[in-house]
């Protein structure tokens, strides 16, 4: 009986742990998710224009160019749309906390 209660008091626990771990790096999980849609997205490109004689590294370039570009007029038209203020949400909550 108790050996049976450790060992599913060690499961319960263990599921917590990895909900708050979970929890926590949220963020970084997303950008991650994100960032694998991207490469997949892009990797038909890369491989057509390598086929059509291409340099690989000038397509990678290319696309970063292009995606890095997208991405950062994305976050300025958000910008833009609050207000034209770009504060860092901590920033924001420590500033109305203070």
């Amino acid at each position: 009986m108790t050996k049976q209660l450790v060992v599913f008091g060690t499961a319960v626990m263990t599921t917590l742990l990895a909900l708050v771990v979970l929890w926590q790096f949220h963020i970084v999980i997303v950008y991650v998710l994100i960032s694998l849609a991207l490469a997949a997205t892009v990797r038909p490109f890369v491989i057509s224009w390598t086929r059509l004689g291409i340099a690989a590294r000038v397509a990678l370039i290319f696309l970063f160019i292009i995606s890095s570009s997208a991405f950062s007029a994305g976050h300025l038209e958000t910008a833009a749309l609050v207000g034209g203020q770009f504060v860092p949400t901590d920033l924001n909550c420590t500033i109305a906390n203070s």
